[in-house]
């Protein structure tokens, strides 16, 4: 198991259980909703590299937060 993996599977473990969620233009994630679901932000603009990882903005509700690099 790589790094990534190891990662993916502990952010699974934390919050695997929530309902998922995609945030989009016509139903952005609202502030008061955040904790409540494991919220996806598919079109969010890859930013810069942070360590092993990239910082990633959501254009539709403005969330900036850290992720794994997109798989290719």
């Amino acid at each position: 198991m790589n790094a990534d993996d190891l990662v993916r599977s502990l952010n699974d473990l934390q919050f695997g259980h929530l309902e998922h969620r995609n945030c989009t233009a016509e139903s952005p994630m609202p502030e008061a909703d955040k904790d409540k679901y494991r919220w996806h932000h598919p079109e969010a603009k890859e930013g810069m590299p942070f360590f092993n990882l990239v910082v990633c903005t959501c254009p539709h509700c403005g969330l900036s937060f850290s992720c794994l690099p997109r798989r290719t």
